[in-house]
């Protein structure tokens, strides 16, 4: 991410004048606003690509030094035009306190598999660290 935000100020010193970076501040409030827009826009767009080319899935369940768990969503997928395998980072979805098989494939169902679309487009799953999974292929 360090290196995209580099090439963007790189581009706005080379191709315009510094008077816009001077003018403006930037508050965490601003950063955070930006954040949830730009997500959301990248995983749009992610979505969109994944409605319209076979990928997998790749799941591995973590948990924080709170006790919080999450189940991390990885996707595999052959990018367009210069036929190279991308994974990336699809969604961290908070598990809670239960993490049966069946509660982690409702919440994979309702985060990621919700649309028929995405769904026609799977092609398999990899399930990390011996998490357990309730009948994934019944989605």
């Amino acid at each position: 991410m360090t290196s995209s935000l580099l090439d963007f100020v790189k581009f706005i010193c080379l191709n315009f004048n510094d008077k816009p970076l001077k003018e403006y501040e930037l508050s965490s409030n601003t950063v955070q606003k930006v954040n949830v827009i730009m997500s959301k826009t990248i995983k749009n767009t992610l979505f969109e690509r994944l409605a319209n080319s076979p990928f997998s899935l790749s799941i591995d369940g973590s948990s924080d030094a709170f006790g919080s768990s999450y189940l991390g969503v990885f996707v595999k997928f052959i990018e367009e035009g210069d036929e190279v395998l991308r994974s990336k980072l699809l969604a961290i979805i908070p598990i809670g306190t239960c993490s049966t098989g069946e509660i982690l494939h409702n919440k994979l169902k309702a985060h990621i598999l919700s649309d028929e679309k995405i769904i026609e487009t799977l092609w398999g799953y990899a399930v990390m660290k011996g998490v357990i999974w309730w009948d994934l292929l019944k989605v």
